[in-house]
Protein backbone atom coordinates (compact mmCIF):
# COMPACT_ATOMS: atom_id res chain seq x y z
CA UNK A 1 0.00 0.00 0.00
CA UNK A 2 1.20 3.52 -0.82
CA UNK A 3 2.20 5.22 2.46
CA UNK A 4 0.18 8.31 1.46
CA UNK A 5 -2.98 6.17 1.41
CA UNK A 6 -2.70 5.88 5.18
CA UNK A 7 -5.28 8.32 6.69
CA UNK A 8 -2.89 9.36 9.46
CA UNK A 9 -0.15 10.16 6.93
CA UNK A 10 -2.64 12.08 4.78
CA UNK A 11 -3.72 14.10 7.83
CA UNK A 12 -0.13 14.96 8.73
CA UNK A 13 0.74 16.00 5.15
CA UNK A 14 -2.44 18.06 4.77
CA UNK A 15 -1.95 19.98 7.99
CA UNK A 16 1.80 20.15 8.62
CA UNK A 17 3.59 20.02 5.24
CA UNK A 18 3.68 23.38 3.49
CA UNK A 19 4.36 23.89 -0.21
CA UNK A 20 6.18 27.19 -0.82
CA UNK A 21 8.43 28.90 -3.37
CA UNK A 22 11.83 30.48 -2.81
CA UNK A 23 14.29 32.43 -4.98
CA UNK A 24 17.75 31.26 -5.97
CA UNK A 25 20.34 33.77 -7.21
CA UNK A 26 24.03 33.92 -8.13
CA UNK A 27 26.74 35.40 -10.32
CA UNK A 28 27.98 32.78 -12.73
CA UNK A 29 30.46 32.60 -15.62
CA UNK A 30 29.42 29.19 -16.97
CA UNK A 31 26.38 28.13 -19.00
CA UNK A 32 23.50 27.26 -16.67
CA UNK A 33 21.92 25.08 -19.33
CA UNK A 34 25.07 23.01 -19.80
CA UNK A 35 25.79 22.45 -16.10
CA UNK A 36 24.94 19.10 -14.57
CA UNK A 37 24.21 20.74 -11.19
CA UNK A 38 23.72 24.50 -10.76
CA UNK A 39 24.25 25.91 -7.26
CA UNK A 40 22.42 29.01 -6.02
CA UNK A 41 22.18 31.13 -2.90
CA UNK A 42 18.65 31.15 -1.59
CA UNK A 43 16.24 33.90 -0.60
CA UNK A 44 14.07 32.02 1.87
CA UNK A 45 10.32 32.19 2.39
CA UNK A 46 9.03 33.57 5.66
CA UNK A 47 6.10 32.59 7.84
CA UNK A 48 3.90 35.12 6.01
CA UNK A 49 5.31 35.18 2.47
CA UNK A 50 6.84 33.02 -0.20
CA UNK A 51 8.56 34.38 -3.33
CA UNK A 52 8.45 33.26 -6.97
CA UNK A 53 8.72 34.41 -10.62
CA UNK A 54 12.04 36.29 -10.29
CA UNK A 55 12.90 38.73 -13.09
CA UNK A 56 16.46 40.16 -12.93
CA UNK A 57 16.96 43.84 -13.72
CA UNK A 58 19.98 46.15 -13.97
CA UNK A 59 19.57 49.89 -13.47
CA UNK A 60 22.38 52.43 -12.99
CA UNK A 61 24.85 49.54 -12.61
CA UNK A 62 22.88 48.06 -9.71
CA UNK A 63 21.19 44.67 -9.70
CA UNK A 64 17.57 44.16 -8.73
CA UNK A 65 15.14 41.26 -8.74
CA UNK A 66 11.44 41.82 -9.32
CA UNK A 67 9.32 38.95 -8.00
CA UNK A 68 5.92 37.81 -6.88
CA UNK A 69 5.42 37.98 -3.11
CA UNK A 70 2.59 35.67 -2.11
CA UNK A 71 0.78 36.27 1.17
CA UNK A 72 0.06 32.78 2.48
CA UNK A 73 -2.75 33.88 4.78
CA UNK A 74 -4.56 36.28 2.43
CA UNK A 75 -3.80 34.01 -0.56
CA UNK A 76 -2.87 36.81 -2.92
CA UNK A 77 0.34 37.97 -4.59
CA UNK A 78 1.80 41.41 -5.23
CA UNK A 79 4.92 42.63 -7.04
CA UNK A 80 8.00 43.48 -5.00
CA UNK A 81 11.61 44.32 -5.78
CA UNK A 82 14.78 43.39 -3.94
CA UNK A 83 18.18 45.02 -4.50
CA UNK A 84 21.52 43.26 -4.38
CA UNK A 85 23.66 44.87 -1.67
CA UNK A 86 27.44 45.28 -1.55
CA UNK A 87 27.73 41.81 0.00
CA UNK A 88 25.85 40.31 -2.98
CA UNK A 89 22.81 39.49 -0.85
CA UNK A 90 19.22 40.36 -1.69
CA UNK A 91 17.63 43.00 0.50
CA UNK A 92 14.21 42.75 2.12
CA UNK A 93 11.75 43.22 -0.78
CA UNK A 94 9.73 46.43 -1.15
CA UNK A 95 6.26 46.44 -2.69
CA UNK A 96 6.02 48.27 -6.02
CA UNK A 97 2.62 47.17 -7.42
CA UNK A 98 -0.29 46.04 -5.24
CA UNK A 99 -3.89 45.45 -6.30
CA UNK A 100 -7.03 43.79 -5.01
CA UNK A 101 -6.40 40.93 -7.45
CA UNK A 102 -3.47 38.55 -7.71
CA UNK A 103 -0.23 39.68 -9.40
CA UNK A 104 2.80 37.65 -10.49
CA UNK A 105 5.46 37.24 -13.24
CA UNK A 106 6.67 40.90 -13.40
CA UNK A 107 8.22 40.91 -16.89
CA UNK A 108 10.13 44.14 -17.70
CA UNK A 109 10.60 45.61 -21.19
CA UNK A 110 13.31 48.14 -22.03
CA UNK A 111 12.11 50.15 -25.00
CA UNK A 112 13.24 53.50 -26.42
CA UNK A 113 14.66 54.80 -23.16
CA UNK A 114 11.82 53.73 -20.90
CA UNK A 115 11.07 50.66 -18.82
CA UNK A 116 7.67 48.96 -18.84
CA UNK A 117 6.37 46.15 -16.66
CA UNK A 118 3.74 43.59 -17.67
CA UNK A 119 2.87 41.66 -14.50
CA UNK A 120 0.48 38.76 -14.80
CA UNK A 121 -3.04 40.02 -14.08
CA UNK A 122 -5.05 37.03 -15.28
CA UNK A 123 -7.90 37.61 -12.82
CA UNK A 124 -8.79 40.87 -14.61
CA UNK A 125 -8.63 39.25 -18.08
CA UNK A 126 -6.23 41.93 -19.23
CA UNK A 127 -2.56 42.68 -19.78
CA UNK A 128 -1.86 45.72 -17.63
CA UNK A 129 1.22 47.74 -18.57
CA UNK A 130 3.09 49.92 -16.07
CA UNK A 131 5.86 52.45 -16.72
CA UNK A 132 8.82 53.08 -14.42
CA UNK A 133 9.17 56.65 -13.19
CA UNK A 134 12.26 57.77 -11.24
CA UNK A 135 13.52 54.44 -9.91
CA UNK A 136 12.82 50.67 -9.85
CA UNK A 137 10.65 51.36 -6.80
CA UNK A 138 8.24 53.68 -8.63
CA UNK A 139 5.76 52.43 -11.24
CA UNK A 140 2.58 53.95 -12.66
CA UNK A 141 -0.31 52.49 -14.64
CA UNK A 142 0.25 53.15 -18.35
CA UNK A 143 -2.06 51.10 -20.56
CA UNK A 144 -4.36 48.10 -20.34
CA UNK A 145 -5.03 45.54 -23.07
CA UNK A 146 -8.56 44.29 -22.39
CA UNK A 147 -9.14 40.65 -23.30
CA UNK A 148 -11.84 38.04 -22.81
CA UNK A 149 -9.49 35.34 -21.58
CA UNK A 150 -7.21 34.72 -18.64
CA UNK A 151 -3.69 35.60 -19.80
CA UNK A 152 -0.60 34.43 -17.91
CA UNK A 153 3.18 34.91 -17.95
CA UNK A 154 3.81 37.34 -20.82
CA UNK A 155 7.29 37.42 -22.39
CA UNK A 156 8.34 39.46 -25.41
CA UNK A 157 10.60 39.96 -28.42
CA UNK A 158 11.36 43.33 -30.01
CA UNK A 159 11.64 43.39 -33.81
CA UNK A 160 12.08 46.14 -36.41
CA UNK A 161 8.37 46.92 -36.49
CA UNK A 162 7.31 46.74 -32.85
CA UNK A 163 6.98 44.29 -30.00
CA UNK A 164 5.70 40.73 -30.09
CA UNK A 165 4.18 39.54 -26.84
CA UNK A 166 4.06 35.80 -26.33
CA UNK A 167 1.39 35.14 -23.73
CA UNK A 168 -0.26 32.07 -22.27
CA UNK A 169 -4.03 31.59 -22.46
CA UNK A 170 -5.42 29.43 -19.66
CA UNK A 171 -7.72 26.57 -20.55
CA UNK A 172 -11.04 27.44 -18.94
CA UNK A 173 -11.72 23.82 -17.96
CA UNK A 174 -8.21 22.85 -16.88
CA UNK A 175 -5.96 25.88 -16.10
CA UNK A 176 -2.79 23.82 -16.01
CA UNK A 177 -3.09 23.56 -19.82
CA UNK A 178 -1.95 26.68 -21.70
CA UNK A 179 -2.23 27.92 -25.29
CA UNK A 180 0.46 30.18 -26.74
CA UNK A 181 -0.84 33.52 -28.02
CA UNK A 182 1.04 36.16 -30.02
CA UNK A 183 0.03 39.81 -29.59
CA UNK A 184 1.63 42.50 -31.74
CA UNK A 185 2.10 45.93 -30.07
CA UNK A 186 2.96 49.09 -31.99
CA UNK A 187 4.00 52.48 -30.58
CA UNK A 188 4.50 51.35 -26.99
CA UNK A 189 6.36 54.62 -26.36
CA UNK A 190 3.32 56.73 -27.33
CA UNK A 191 0.28 55.89 -25.24
CA UNK A 192 -1.95 57.98 -27.52
CA UNK A 193 -1.03 55.92 -30.59
CA UNK A 194 -0.43 52.56 -28.92
CA UNK A 195 -2.33 49.75 -30.64
CA UNK A 196 -2.28 45.97 -30.55
CA UNK A 197 -3.49 42.96 -32.48
CA UNK A 198 -3.92 39.33 -31.47
CA UNK A 199 -2.40 37.57 -34.45
CA UNK A 200 -2.02 33.92 -33.41
CA UNK A 201 -3.41 31.51 -30.82
CA UNK A 202 -2.75 27.78 -30.49
CA UNK A 203 -5.77 25.60 -31.22
CA UNK A 204 -5.07 23.35 -28.24
CA UNK A 205 -3.50 23.80 -24.83
CA UNK A 206 -0.57 21.76 -23.51
CA UNK A 207 1.42 21.17 -20.34
CA UNK A 208 4.67 22.52 -21.79
CA UNK A 209 3.87 25.86 -23.43
CA UNK A 210 3.81 28.38 -20.56
CA UNK A 211 6.67 30.92 -20.37
CA UNK A 212 9.24 30.38 -17.65
CA UNK A 213 11.22 33.59 -18.08
CA UNK A 214 12.41 36.12 -20.64
CA UNK A 215 13.59 35.06 -24.08
CA UNK A 216 17.33 34.41 -24.22
CA UNK A 217 19.82 35.09 -26.98
CA UNK A 218 22.77 32.71 -27.40
CA UNK A 219 25.01 33.64 -30.31
CA UNK A 220 22.66 34.33 -33.21
CA UNK A 221 19.95 32.06 -31.83
CA UNK A 222 16.76 32.93 -29.96
CA UNK A 223 15.61 30.66 -27.13
CA UNK A 224 12.55 30.47 -24.93
CA UNK A 225 12.43 29.33 -21.29
CA UNK A 226 9.36 27.15 -20.82
CA UNK A 227 7.58 25.65 -17.82
CA UNK A 228 6.90 21.94 -17.89
CA UNK A 229 4.03 20.61 -15.79
CA UNK A 230 2.21 17.34 -15.35
CA UNK A 231 -1.41 16.61 -14.52
CA UNK A 232 -0.31 15.97 -10.93
CA UNK A 233 2.07 18.92 -10.54
CA UNK A 234 2.39 22.46 -11.84
CA UNK A 235 5.96 23.68 -12.49
CA UNK A 236 7.88 20.42 -12.36
CA UNK A 237 10.79 21.51 -14.57
CA UNK A 238 12.00 24.12 -17.05
CA UNK A 239 13.14 23.59 -20.61
CA UNK A 240 15.17 25.62 -23.07
CA UNK A 241 13.45 25.74 -26.44
CA UNK A 242 15.26 26.81 -29.60
CA UNK A 243 13.00 29.17 -31.55
CA UNK A 244 13.13 28.48 -35.28
CA UNK A 245 10.44 31.03 -36.15
CA UNK A 246 8.58 33.73 -34.24
CA UNK A 247 6.45 36.11 -36.27
CA UNK A 248 3.07 37.82 -36.12
CA UNK A 249 1.44 34.65 -37.37
CA UNK A 250 3.43 31.70 -36.07
CA UNK A 251 5.87 30.26 -33.56
CA UNK A 252 7.99 27.18 -34.26
CA UNK A 253 10.28 25.84 -31.53
CA UNK A 254 11.86 22.67 -30.20
CA UNK A 255 13.00 21.63 -26.74
CA UNK A 256 16.75 21.09 -26.58
CA UNK A 257 17.55 21.03 -22.82
CA UNK A 258 15.54 20.14 -19.72
CA UNK A 259 16.43 20.90 -16.09
CA UNK A 260 14.60 19.82 -12.94
CA UNK A 261 15.34 19.70 -9.21
CA UNK A 262 18.06 17.06 -9.70
CA UNK A 263 20.05 19.65 -11.67
CA UNK A 264 19.65 22.54 -9.22
CA UNK A 265 21.05 22.93 -5.72
CA UNK A 266 19.98 25.65 -3.29
CA UNK A 267 21.47 26.13 0.17
CA UNK A 268 18.53 24.94 2.24
CA UNK A 269 18.86 22.34 4.98
CA UNK A 270 17.69 19.05 3.50
CA UNK A 271 16.39 17.95 6.90
CA UNK A 272 13.67 20.63 6.78
CA UNK A 273 13.14 21.22 3.05
CA UNK A 274 12.51 18.99 0.05
CA UNK A 275 12.85 20.35 -3.49
CA UNK A 276 9.75 19.60 -5.56
CA UNK A 277 9.84 21.74 -8.70
CA UNK A 278 11.18 24.72 -10.65
CA UNK A 279 9.34 27.00 -13.07
CA UNK A 280 11.18 30.32 -13.68
CA UNK A 281 14.73 31.19 -14.77
CA UNK A 282 16.28 34.50 -15.77
CA UNK A 283 19.68 35.99 -16.57
CA UNK A 284 21.07 39.43 -17.34
CA UNK A 285 24.36 41.18 -18.05
CA UNK A 286 27.28 40.46 -15.74
CA UNK A 287 26.38 36.80 -15.33
CA UNK A 288 23.63 37.44 -12.77
CA UNK A 289 21.09 34.61 -12.71
CA UNK A 290 17.89 33.92 -10.81
CA UNK A 291 15.62 30.94 -10.45
CA UNK A 292 12.69 29.89 -8.32
CA UNK A 293 12.00 26.54 -6.75
CA UNK A 294 9.02 24.98 -5.07
CA UNK A 295 9.85 23.18 -1.84
CA UNK A 296 7.97 21.24 0.80
CA UNK A 297 8.68 22.07 4.44
CA UNK A 298 7.30 21.35 7.88
CA UNK A 299 5.02 24.20 8.95
CA UNK A 300 1.90 25.14 10.89
CA UNK A 301 0.68 27.39 8.06
CA UNK A 302 -1.46 24.67 6.35
CA UNK A 303 -3.25 23.94 9.62
CA UNK A 304 -3.84 27.67 10.24
CA UNK A 305 -5.21 28.11 6.71
CA UNK A 306 -7.48 25.10 7.04
CA UNK A 307 -8.90 26.52 10.26
CA UNK A 308 -9.33 29.97 8.71
CA UNK A 309 -10.97 28.84 5.49
CA UNK A 310 -12.82 25.67 6.49
CA UNK A 311 -16.42 25.48 5.40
Amino acid sequence: MNIQDNPIIRFLIRNFVDGVYCIGYRFNDTDFWEENVSKFKVFKPTLKYWYADPIPFVYNNKYYVFMERFNRFKRIGDIVVSALNNKNKLSVPRAVITKDTHLSYPMVISYKGNYYMLPETSATKSIDIYIMKDSPYQWEEYYSIRLNEEIVDVSYVIDDHGILLLAGVLDSENPIFVKRQIIKINDLDNVQKLNYKISYTDKEGALNKRNGGAFLKKGKGLYRVVQESTIEMYGLAITLNKVHELSDENIDEECIIRKDVKNIDIDLKKLFYKKTGVHTYGACIGGFEVIDMSVAKLSLVPLINHLMYRG
